[in-house]
């Protein structure tokens, strides 16, 4: 068993199943049967044949080392399968949540019958207009880490992390705002006076991970000509990725201009850190 052990690990399953076929591994690695004529038989449309053999039942051994096997592939193929579920999710909820809040923008622009401009918005008013134009919407209470000691200009918000996690979010880009759809996403809003206005958006709510910065919190920006884009793309405030979307970056805002990215490349979640 253990030069059984041996070969596949030195040749790889590949190796072994075609070695097995042809004939060529030594008699001491198939005591039992001819593998040849064993895997042939497996693989043809008798299998009633094979079973009626009175050869035909594994011995422990055999099972063990195939329940092995299986648990080999499946250690190294079931994180990746997890990982593209959990990767689609992410990209189906960010855009049904840019759809939402994209909506609701337009029915409150038909409603009002004027543009919605930043500089029509004293600071932390926008809110409470923005939020009668959802459905069964929940409030939100969102803590804060004081006394940050990387700067005196900003404080974080410990629920969330930059893009390559290398450093809390400051919670004065989410402060002026906040409310959480029926499915759960978070919306919260940046409204710190009459020159921006900011919608961002965890997409699978703050009580689900990663809470990462352009993973699952995105960035949306209503540009003075009254446009809703997501923030990084053409017009918009932050649009340099290599300082706010990037894996080095150790920028404070860095994740804020991912929103443009993850919406227009199709394999941007499965180029996550």
């Amino acid at each position: 068993m253990t030069e059984f052990f041996s070969v596949i690990l030195n040749d790889g399953l590949t190796s072994v199943f075609q070695n097995l076929i042809n004939g060529n591994l030594e008699d001491k690695l198939v005591r039992r049967y001819d593998d040849r004529h064993f895997i042939e038989n497996c693989l043809s449309s008798n299998p009633p044949t094979l079973l009626s053999s009175p050869n035909a039942a594994f011995t422990l051994a055999e099972v063990l080392i195939t329940l092995g096997i299986i648990g080999v592939v499946a250690a190294m193929t079931l994180p990746s399968l997890i990982n593209n579920t959990q990767n689609r999710e992410l990209q189906s909820a960010l855009n049904k949540g840019y759809s939402e809040i994209s909506q609701a923008l337009e029915f409150m622009k038909t409603d009002i019958g004027v543009e919605i401009v930043p500089q029509d918005y004293a600071p932390r008013t926008f809110v409470n207009s923005y939020k009668n134009y959802f459905k069964n919407i929940r409030s939100a209470s969102i803590s804060f880490q004081d006394n940050d000691t990387e700067t005196n200009d900003y404080n974080t918000m410990k629920e969330y992390q930059t893009y390559n996690k290398a450093k809390n979010v400051f919670y004065n880009m989410f402060d002026d705002g906040q409310f959480i759809l029926p499915d759960g996403a978070l919306v919260m809003i940046n409204n710190e006076g009459y020159s921006m206005l900011y919608i961002s958006i965890d997409v699978n709510g703050e009580g689900k991970g990663p809470n990462v910065w352009g993973r699952d919190l995105f960035t949306f920006e209503i540009t003075s000509e009254g446009k809703l884009l997501p923030m990084g793309a053409d017009g918009t405030s932050y649009t340099d990725m290599s300082i706010y979307c990037s894996k080095s970056s150790n920028d404070k805002l860095n994740g804020i201009a991912c929103a443009a990215k993850a919406l227009s490349d199709p394999a941007y979640f499965k180029k996550m850190y």
